[in-house]
């Protein structure tokens, strides 16, 4: 196969723009070379798309807290995490119930750190993401 971003830019330039349903209109063609990349069987396919789903419906419920006195204001996170433990991939466990097992905070712990240093090194060249984080820290400890 070619180079992915060579074949997704003849796809732009060809069109003038690049979205997943226009990508995969052009890949369904079965002699285009992004054309194996997908699943084109519409059961497995449909399966998967119902687990991104499920997925999106648990990433959704949150809860509502303050922290200490109760004089800030009331905070949200989410209720269930998806720390990456290697015995239970893809699965989620209470909020609760992640913060009070010291293994699990600290696979939460190691996400949030892998999770700072993917967005670092998207964004680490343009000034306005640390002015973003530079605003959003004085935020956090006002």
């Amino acid at each position: 196969m070619s180079n992915l971003r060579e074949e997704l830019q003849q796809i732009y330039d060809e069109h003038g723009d690049l979205t997943p349903r226009l990508l995969v209109a052009v890949a369904s063609d079965p002699s285009h070379p992004l054309h194996e990349k997908f699943t084109w069987d519409d059961s497995e396919a449909a399966e998967r798309f119902r687990e991104i789903e499920a997925s999106r419906l648990i990433r959704r419920v949150r809860i509502v807290y303050r922290e200490g006195t109760g004089t800030t204001a009331p905070r949200s996170t989410r209720a269930f995490v998806a720390p990456r433990h290697p015995d239970r991939p893809g699965s989620y466990v209470p909020i609760e119930e992640a913060i009070e097992d010291p293994l699990t905070a600290k696979l939460l712990s190691k996400q949030m750190a892998d999770d700072w240093k993917a967005m670092k090194r998207r964004w680490a060249n343009y000034e306005e993401f640390w002015a973003m984080v530079r605003n959003d820290a004085r935020e956090h400890v006002a």
